[in-house]
């Protein structure tokens, strides 16, 4: 995306937020190694979630309006949904352009969270697609939604002893060690509620995971 911008754009100042360090390391890593097509770019890395920016951004007296701003799979994670939407929306310059990605409401993945509201916590609140447009229709907030088919080979979660499978029951479960930590009940409820068809779908010996997302486009 950035080389994208970059294309189009000589000089991008960037904001890259970002609680895990690291996932940070891993970008800043790729942001060299593509350092020629990314020249212009400049990028203050910021490890702080959403609600952590957005408190020292209001603290320091920071009123920095922005041309574009990405949210991708991290809405899942403040503390009101909501309201981050319309402080986002608030951040953009007029003529900005903001694109909010989470999982589709009529996915495999958000059936699975639905189903399985126990996997919440303190720092994860399951959202989908449906609510950040309601968050933007309650705002009076125009925004175009683009559907994202996507299907995940989960094929090898069904083996027994697999570490990449159970790493992926991990991911989808957003629970570290899910394997090890739930009920051997639990553990064969979740994975014939992933295999069967309100999550997959069967195809040539392969079980597909309905990993469709959606990205609400908005415009200032």
């Amino acid at each position: 995306m950035m080389c994208k911008l970059r294309d189009r754009y000589p000089l991008i100042s960037n904001i890259a937020v970002e609680p895990a360090a690291g996932q940070i390391k891993l970008y800043q890593d790729l942001a060299t190694k593509m350092a020629v097509k990314l020249n212009g770019i400049t990028t203050d890395w910021r490890k702080q979630g959403l609600d952590e920016f957005r408190r020292a951004k209001v603290e320091s007296g920071d009123t920095t309006k922005y041309h574009f701003i990405s949210s991708i799979h991290s809405l899942y994670y403040v503390d009101d949904l909501d309201d981050s939407v319309k402080w986002l929306y608030d951040q953009l310059e007029d003529g900005g352009m903001m694109m909010i990605i989470t999982v589709s409401d009529n996915s495999g993945f958000w059936r699975l969270w639905n189903r399985y509201k126990l996997f919440e916590d303190q720092l994860l609140r399951f959202c989908n697609s449906e609510h950040i447009r309601e968050a933007c229709s309650k705002h009076k907030i125009s925004f175009t939604n683009y559907k994202q088919k996507s299907r995940v080979d989960i094929t090898d979660s069904f083996e027994e002893g697999n570490v990449d499978g159970q790493l992926k029951v991990d991911f989808l479960a957003h629970v570290v060690d899910f394997h090890s930590t739930a009920s051997p009940a639990l553990q064969q409820e979740l994975l014939e509620y992933l295999g069967g068809p309100e999550c997959s779908e069967r195809k040539d010996g392969e079980v597909l995971f309905d990993n469709d997302w959606d990205a609400v486009i908005v415009t200032k």
